[in-house]
């Protein structure tokens, strides 16, 4: 069995190093959201820059034996305050409609599942939030309903409110607390929505 200069061998090497890489990533995507959540960077960059460091935590995740998941490796490395960087590697990548409508679709049914589970967990907690903790999810979607003009009516009041929120949100400062009953609210608001856009798919088919 190979060891290399620390004493360790060469996998027991490996295996620490893609956990540090992993570690890493984490928190860099986490520092990406908070910068757009902060309005320091765009949308597009933040797309740029997310999906970069989404392929490469997907390829260093795969190489790693015995990944534990997620979730297991946040508790086991105190992560948990990366709230922002989790919840992206969780949804995926940022507005890619690479694939066409089908991609799109896909896209928008995810963010809204990931989003009600979200503010479901927000609301079971009982406790007051930060704007920062929904402003981007809030403000993807309505960027992916902008990208699906074509097949949806964005103009639905159902739809629109989705878009009075994001607006709301983005005037807000990202340290402002949002009430539980204001997160009962959204997420009620949020289900409709989705009813909404699922009515209005059926009737594009």
């Amino acid at each position: 069995m190979f060891e290399g200069e620390s004493g360790l061998t060469i996998e027991e090497e490996s295996k620490i190093e893609n956990q540090a890489n992993i570690y890493s990533l984490i928190r860099t995507i986490d520092y990406v959201e908070w910068a757009f959540s902060q309005s320091h960077i765009n949308q597009q960059t933040l797309g740029e820059e997310v999906n970069i460091l989404l392929d490469l935590y997907k390829t260093v995740t795969e190489a790693c034996d015995n990944f534990p998941g997620l979730d297991t490796f946040v508790k086991q490395y105190n992560l948990s305050n990366c709230k922002l960087g989790i919840n992206r590697i969780k949804k995926g990548y940022v507005g890619s409609n690479k694939g066409g409508d089908l991609n799109l679709i896909a896209s928008i049914t995810n963010l809204f599942n990931a989003l009600s589970n979200e503010l479901l967990v927000f609301d079971n907690s009982d406790k007051d939030i930060m704007v920062s903790e929904i402003s981007s999810s809030i403000n993807e979607l309505v960027l992916l309903f902008d990208q699906a003009k074509t097949f949806i009516d964005i103009n639905d009041k159902d739809i629109k409110k989705i878009y009075d929120y994001n607006i709301k949100l983005r005037s807000m400062k990202a340290t402002d607390k949002i009430s539980n009953s204001e997160i009962k609210q959204i997420q009620s608001d949020l289900n409709f929505a989705f009813q909404k856009y699922n009515t209005l798919l059926s009737k594009n088919k």
